[in-house]
């Protein structure tokens, strides 16, 4: 960059009649003027610089506030652009459609990214700056501004990351994609992590989050997979979906907070999660894919969630049951009688399962809720369940004989089927179902739940009808 030639030839621009800039000249590395004419510059206007095909380089000038809508728009040679302090804000698809844009400078002054003011920019490699407060503050319409090498004040951030004390808030995609990153410090100024702020730093080994955090967005340390271990004090009060997802290298965690959707998805090595007292609601699926969790311990202090002696996830009062860990090494379980509902997918997965007893009380058993378990044998079912729901058995291939009470009267979609394979549903060999139906209570069985399977008695009532 500090070698080339730029042009800043005053007669090549002009204002439209709506006052935005316009570009008529076809250089290839230009310093923009801060006047044309009289007039003070202080937009980069809506297409000034659009389909420029000659454009390798560009220099904004200090007093420029803003990079329009679609300003470089297609410029597909262009490799770099310097943006001085001034510039506050860099509206939609600024930059859209610059395949070979390479590196950016960023001044601290930038404050608002547009959406897709970036797309297609699938060269960016470089990002410089000067500031990491003023970084960590901008805010992006939709996805982030990330590069795999980001540079402070010319050197390029390696190892560790430390954020300024007095910053408050981790910005989106702040560091995310930095591949060398290997440890943060983030001070006690800090009451929120944006969304994917460490999203793919692969190598990122060591972080602390400080009492004094509220939030944590979504994806905000997705696929971080060499993080160990992850210690979330009570002070946070949100958890954002797939936060750690793809944390592959994870192994235990300490959370807190109102935890989204897939929080810890795909968290392949985590084997033990300690819900605290501070967490207060978790939500659908947040363990899929954590193929070694054997226990999840609450803190006897946490007034919503509990655990048994097994590491089993309830709710406070223990009458629904949320997870039991994939890993948990019990063949045998009874369902206790407290439980009045199975969430989803309450023992998906579980391979050492061979025994379930379903408590007296419980009223229904929910969708997937034994889905893959793959040497469970034998199924005890409560006598005040009404419902079976989709895919509840769906795969559990040594079931070879079921009793189903006379309380149930719906069977959902493939809950004793294999999806796709009709010679291997529930059961590889599964002789009969048997309904101890009472007279004239009425029974619906999704036509899929009987179909996929390979089945071939399905007794209904107490004379055998078929």
């Amino acid at each position: 960059m500090k070698n080339k030639k730029r042009v800043c030839n005053e007669s090549d621009y002009f204002f439209n009649e709506w006052g935005d800039l316009k570009y008529a000249g076809k250089d290839e590395n230009i310093l923009v003027p801060s006047y044309v004419g009289k007039k003070k510059v202080e937009k980069i206007g809506f297409y000034c610089f659009a389909f420029k095909s000659e454009l390798k380089s560009v220099i904004i000038p200090e007093g420029v506030t803003e990079i329009g809508q679609e300003a470089f728009h297609d410029c597909f040679n262009l490799e770099s652009v310097v943006l001085p302090d001034s510039v506050t804000a860099i509206r939609y698809s600024a930059f859209s459609d610059c395949k070979n844009l390479k590196s950016i400078v960023i001044g601290k002054g930038l404050r608002r990214v547009g959406r897709d003011a970036f797309k297609n920019c699938t060269k960016l490699e470089r990002i410089y700056i000067t500031d990491i407060k003023s970084w960590c503050s901008i805010k992006y319409e939709d996805s982030c501004l990330g590069a795999s090498r980001l540079y402070l004040n010319g050197k390029p951030i390696s190892d560790t990351v430390i954020i300024p004390e007095g910053t408050e808030c981790i910005g989106e995609g702040a560091f995310c994609r930095l591949k060398n990153l290997k440890s943060v410090v983030i001070p006690d100024s800090v009451t929120i992590i944006e969304s994917s702020a460490f999203n793919g730093c692969e190598n990122l080994k060591d972080i602390n989050i400080p009492d004094g955090v509220k939030r944590i967005g979504d994806h905000a340390f997705a696929y971080c997979k060499s993080l160990k271990s992850i210690v979330i004090p009570d002070s946070v009060e949100f958890i954002g979906r797939n936060a750690f997802v793809g944390c592959t290298g994870l192994t235990n965690a300490v959370v807190s907070g109102d935890m989204k959707d897939g929080v810890f998805g795909d968290c392949k090595s985590l084997e033990e999660v300690t819900i605290s007292s501070g967490v207060t609601k978790i939500d659908f699926d947040i363990f899929s894919g954590c193929t070694r969790l054997a226990r999840i311990t609450v803190d006897e202090n946490n007034k919503f969630y509990s655990s048994d002696e097994h590491g089993v996830l309830y709710n406070k009062d223990k009458t629904e049951l949320i997870k039991c860990p994939v890993n948990c090494k019990i063949a045998r379980y009874v369902i206790p009688d407290s439980v009045i509902e199975m969430k989803y997918g309450a023992f998906k997965e579980c391979g050492y399962l061979r025994e379930i007893i379903i408590g007296k009380n419980v009223e229904g058993i929910s969708n997937s809720a034994f889905s893959e378990c793959f040497n469970l044998t034998d199924v005890t079912i409560g006598n005040k369940v009404k419902c079976i729901g989709d895919r509840a058995f769906w795969r559990c291939h040594k079931i070879k004989k079921l009793i189903i009470p006379d309380s149930v009267t719906q069977i959902g979609n493939c809950a004793f089927g294999d999806w796709g394979n009709r010679s291997n549903v529930i059961g590889k060999g599964l002789e009969e179902i048997m309904f101890a139906v009472s007279d004239y209570v009425p029974v619906t069985i999704d036509k899929e739940a009987y179909e996929l399977s390979a089945m071939q008695d399905l007794n209904v009532g107490p004379w055998g009808h078929r």
